[in-house]
């Protein structure tokens, strides 16, 4: 970052040579469009270093994506936490503030973020409760479901013919449970999150 985290519009994250080429190669024709961000872009709750603490960037970054052909997914770690978000652009519809993982409504333009990590050293994150001080989530409108504290890895599962794109976040070892709440055994790939079916859109 140039400048350090901040909410202050000066802030960069990119340099003006870096975005120059991102606006050209996001001028290409494409089906979908996997960017890959070492930091959140759609976490509102983190107070690690994210996307949301460089306001401006963040807006230059959604408004290249929205204006290019081609669906956006991005895939982002550096939390030691796991979790799936949807940012949906308040212009397009209201924000109806619901956790659904539906993601079909054309009429609304919105981009999937999976964080993923750790692979095998998951953190128990930040947040506690203030009233228990137990773990709890930290809040995030755009998270849909919880945070994962399960060593997991992303996966993106790429349907040509139904023309979607399914995201799930699986375990990648038995850490830190062998029996699962349900009583069950845990093993390596096992699902994590729901199936986030995302349409692919031109």
């Amino acid at each position: 970052p140039h400048g350090g985290p901040g909410e202050g519009g000066s802030k960069k994250l990119l340099g003006e040579d870096q975005w120059a080429w991102l606006e050209e190669t996001l001028g290409e024709p494409a089906l979908v469009r996997v960017i890959v961000s070492p930091l959140q872009v759609a976490a509102e709750g983190s107070d690690r270093a994210c996307w949301r603490m460089f306001p401006e960037e963040r807006r230059r970054l959604l408004g290249l994506l929205r204006g290019a052909s081609g669906t956006p997914v991005i895939l982002s770690g550096g939390r030691d936490l796991g979790g799936v978000y949807r940012y949906r652009d308040p212009a397009s519809d209201a924000v109806d503030g619901s956790n659904s993982t539906d993601a079909s409504p054309a009429a609304q333009w919105d981009v999937h973020e999976i964080t993923s990590g750790s692979l095998t050293h998951t953190g128990m994150g930040e947040a506690t409760c203030a009233d228990s001080g137990e773990l709890c989530d930290e809040p995030g409108r755009n998270r849909l479901g919880r945070l994962l504290r399960e060593n997991n890895y992303g996966l993106l599962e790429f349907d040509w013919g139904k023309k979607e794109i399914v995201a799930t976040l699986r375990r990648t070892d038995t850490w830190p449970h062998h029996v699962g709440s349900d009583g069950n055994q845990t093993h390596a790939g096992d699902l994590l999150t729901p199936r986030l079916v995302i349409p692919i859109r031109k």
